[in-house]
């Protein structure tokens, strides 16, 4: 079972996966009263072919936030601000591709900067941008700038939330 959960506290957010062997999945979400958005693959266990041990792969779940161009390239020129740990570098270096190959999407379409831009990130992508993000710095006129895009990521994963069967219950 694969269970991802948004934490916001503030101007930062947190995502969380846990991973569980042998189950087949369907995505949902739930939000409870403290505003924790929580997307969870609710799943019925099976039993795993005698020849094989290998993990049922759960369908990825994509965060489609959008926000103007300005917005992505603030989230390029901020992620340079961070220190980044070796440990760290290939999920930065995954954040970075994201948000570079969405500026480049709207760059072609000759989008101006207030104009808006679709960003595609998994769940690790996320989480990622999450943890990097919480250690850049920017100033405080550019504040606005930082939440708006933390916004726009969260209504994503509410999106997200919207579109699942109401049926599916939790777990």
């Amino acid at each position: 079972m694969k269970s991802w959960t948004i934490r916001q506290s503030g101007m930062f957010a947190m995502l969380v996966t846990v991973t569980t062997i042998f189950c087949s999945s369907v995505i949902f979400a739930q939000s409870n009263e403290a505003g924790v958005l929580t997307l969870k693959n609710s799943y019925t266990p099976t039993t795993p072919p005698a020849a094989t041990t290998a993990k049922t792969e759960a369908p990825a779940v994509t965060l489609k936030p959008t926000m103007s161009v300005g917005d992505v390239a603030f989230v390029l020129s901020t992620l340079n601000t961070v220190n980044v740990n070796g440990s760290e570098v290939a999920a930065f270096m995954e954040v970075k591709s994201v948000f570079t190959k969405a500026l480049d999407v709207a760059q072609k379409a000759n989008k101006k900067e207030n104009d808006a831009a679709v960003v595609e990130l998994n769940i690790p992508q996320a989480n990622a941008y999450w943890e990097l993000l919480k250690r850049a710095t920017v100033s405080g006129a550019l504040a606005d700038k930082f939440q708006s895009v933390q916004n726009a990521i969260v209504d994503a994963a509410k999106a997200v939330e919207a579109s699942t069967p109401k049926n599916m219950g939790s777990k």
